[in-house]
């Protein structure tokens, strides 16, 4: 619900967003049914959202919005660093210890940064340690799926 996290959106009703990952698997849905099964599957979690009304719903539909990596392929993704004196490289590929997302592409850009100011002589850290990992991956230990 955005309108706890935004500022000045506290008096707004609630705005709720969510994504589906692996969207292909439902691409034959209307947006209505879309939305029927989001609505669903938010009160799933938070109950008292039955109660609701929606007042506006979208769906955009993007292909490949968020990826869906093959198992094994984490251990590909590189760092910020390259072979190339003086250059770095950002973007959600790298690894970040996060999926590829928005939240990975801004872990990645941190991560250049510090290796610059490293490179300059004045090594900082400015990027935020991404989550504890949760569920499977923390019964599993996250270096096993490396």
């Amino acid at each position: 619900d955005l309108s706890n996290i935004r500022p000045g959106w506290e008096e707004r009703p609630s705005v709720v967003t969510c994504n589906l990952i692996y969207s292909d698997r439902v691409g034959d849905l209307s947006d209505d049914e879309a939305i029927a099964i989001a609505l669903r599957e938010i009160s799933d979690f938070a109950p008292e959202a039955r109660q609701a009304r929606v007042l506006h719903a979208d769906v955009h539909r993007i292909p490949m919005a968020i990826p869906a990596p093959y198992p094994g392929s984490q251990r590909l993704r590189p760092g910020p660093a390259t072979p190339v004196q003086g250059l770095f490289i950002a973007g959600d590929w790298l690894d970040t210890q996060l999926p590829c997302s928005m939240e990975s592409a801004t872990r990645a850009g941190w991560l250049a940064a510090e290796q610059v100011l490293a490179d300059a002589g004045r090594p900082q850290r400015i990027a935020h340690a991404p989550p504890p990992a949760q569920g499977l991956v923390a019964l599993l230990g996250h270096r096993t799926l490396h």
